[in-house]
């Protein structure tokens, strides 16, 4: 059976967003279920922006600087091979540094992720962010967070031997997708929603 194009519509601001995704690796019955439960986030998300609730964080992390950005050929520690670098990392910052949530919406996920460590991914509707190398996580599955709000703390979880940092990823659709999806550059995505990548680089 050829792929299922899984058309849902979410709740938005003058109208409803088609969301559409196509299965690829999973069977359509269990892909139609994840577009289900993305179109619910994403409708949830949306729903979080009321008066009074930030939208928006000022900056994801409570100090540090952008140490590396998304780089689609970038050699491995042992220079061996080219191997893409997925989003951007902060660091220059201790253990335990608070790092927030960039915007409001949806916890998607909040649990170890071989390579990622300690990870949070949040659903913004037609958007999700990604945390990882996290020392903590203060949030969990299902949770609803505001911009700004501390999800967990920078640390060295995941890859060994990489210091402490936050790696950060920005992701076009309602939930994280990896392998070959594409990612959006996380520095400029921070800039164009008024959002520092960490309080002291404000």
């Amino acid at each position: 059976m050829g792929p299922l194009i899984i058309a849902l519509a979410a709740i938005g601001t003058g109208g409803a967003i088609l969301l559409a995704k196509r299965a690829a690796t999973a069977s359509e019955l269990a892909f139609a279920e994840r577009a289900r439960q993305a179109a619910l986030r994403a409708s949830m998300a949306k729903a979080l922006r009321a008066p009074g609730a930030p939208a928006n964080a000022a900056a994801i992390a409570a100090a540090g600087e952008v140490t590396q950005t998304l780089d689609m050929e970038r050699l491995t520690r042992d220079r061996s091979r080219v191997t893409p670098h997925w989003g951007a990392d902060i660091g220059n910052a201790p253990r335990g540094t608070p790092i927030y949530a960039a915007k409001a919406g949806i916890v998607h996920k909040a649990a170890v992720r071989s390579g990622y460590g300690n990870c949070v991914e949040i659903s913004h509707g037609e958007e999700s962010t990604l945390y990882a190398h996290l020392d903590s996580m203060l949030v969990s599955r299902g949770q609803e967070v505001f911009g700004g709000q501390q999800i967990g703390t920078m640390g060295n979880t995941g890859f060994p031997g990489m210091g402490v940092h936050l790696h950060f990823e920005v992701h076009p659709t309602p939930v994280p997708h990896f392998g070959a999806s594409r990612r959006l550059e996380p520095v400029i995505w921070l800039r164009n929603n008024g959002i520092n990548p960490t309080a002291t680089m404000a």
